[in-house]
């Protein structure tokens, strides 16, 4: 843990003005920050964990902040304002389901820091990784249940939380968005010098049109990231659901697909359809179609998200292990996706970027 002067070398802005996002509600009280450590994850913001001295209120002691810049996210402030109030709306209709919010300092021009409750130090990623099999299928089991309620809490009270989302247009799901990110993903796997730089056309408009069921109804508001790495243990039972900036309107079953297709304790689709069927997740008059498509959209989605996070600790000399379980990841995420699309000849250019990935990827 580092010391008070060591810690501000953690925080581009001083103790004093960070405080000062306290100053809107009660918990100002002789508050200092003893330690500041950086949170490991693969988040693309910086998270940090504070220790504070003389915080008035119930058994409130360390504290969470994400730091964003416009480097990493160039709408950082609508993102931070919204999840701010999202957070607020969640906590008022279910309390402990997400983190309390406890408050937001904002420099529109470069930075933000979304102050937030420390509900625990581990992830549901994490756990699922390192304990038995059956604490897995209680965890797995848990967390499904959590991901029902929020979708209920959404659909109960769709007004406040849609109109928090939709404030400004972004994060929808249309046929634009899933067209740029096959765009984004392909520009990560292709790492191979010979590799084309964007998808054919030809294969841009299969994807939308394989696609296209999601673009329908149902529709409700989801999570939008609800990777088992979003998920955390807390520290007084129960899971909580963390990271909301991208939260918008889109099929649920997208949620369901990251939620239950994921690396870390990977399921079959036999016991992934019954855990999806058993908690409501799932429409089974669909028979899992929207959730498999679900799935391949997740699927190459993380696959070209771990591709450049593996790239980009190859260039910073990451630890071997570091590098060796993104690779697992990356591999994980590729294999779901060949499976996925061996159904639809027109996907074919997309396997083949796949398997050429793969193959380059052991190299970094």
């Amino acid at each position: 843990m580092t010391t008070p002067d060591q810690s501000a070398m953690l925080l581009p802005v001083t103790h004093e003005a960070l405080l000062s996002a306290f100053l809107s509600t009660s918990l100002l009280r002789k508050v200092r920050i003893i330690a500041a450590d950086r949170v490991s994850t693969g988040s693309r913001n910086s998270l940090l964990r504070l220790a504070l001295d003389g915080l008035q209120d119930d058994g409130l002691s360390t504290l969470i902040v994400k730091h964003v810049t416009r480097e990493t996210d160039p709408f950082f402030a609508h993102h931070l304002r919204r999840e701010e109030r999202l957070l607020d709306l969640l906590h008022r209709f279910a309390p402990g389901l997400a983190p309390r919010c406890v408050g937001l300092l904002l420099d529109p021009t470069e930075h933000g820091w979304l102050l937030m409750e420390d509900v625990g130090r581990r992830s549901l990623a994490d756990e699922l990784i390192s304990t038995d099999p059956d604490t897995g299928v209680m965890l797995m089991q848990d967390a499904t249940a959590r991901l029902r309620l929020l979708h209920d809490i959404l659909r109960e009270h769709h007004g406040p939380f849609y109109r928090t989302c939709y404030a400004v247009d972004l994060d929808r799901l249309t046929s634009v968005s899933l067209r740029s990110r096959l765009r984004v993903a392909w520009k990560r796997l292709s790492i191979h010098p010979g590799a084309p730089s964007e998808p054919p056309h030809s294969l841009t408009q299969a994807w939308i049109d394989i696609l296209r069921p999601l673009l329908g109804q149902p529709r409700q508001l989801i999570h939008n990231s609800l990777s088992p790495l979003n998920i955390v243990l807390r520290d007084d039972g129960g899971t909580a659901l963390v990271d909301f900036e991208t939260m918008t309107l889109g099929a649920p079953e997208f949620d369901t697909a990251e939620l239950l297709r994921q690396p870390f304790r990977p399921l079959t689709w036999d016991d992934t359809l019954r855990l999806a069927s058993a908690h409501g997740l799932r429409d089974a008059s669909h028979v899992g179609d929207r959730l498999h498509l679900a799935s391949l959209s997740r699927a190459l989605d993380y696959a070209g998200s771990n591709a450049r996070q593996l790239a980009r600790q190859s260039e910073r000399g990451a630890l071997p292990e570091t590098k060796k379980q993104t690779q697992a990841r990356l591999h994980w995420y590729c294999a779901e996706v060949s499976t996925l699309i061996d159904t639809w000849p027109a996907l074919a250019p997309l396997q083949a970027l796949i398997e050429q990935a793969r193959v380059d990827t052991v190299e970094l």
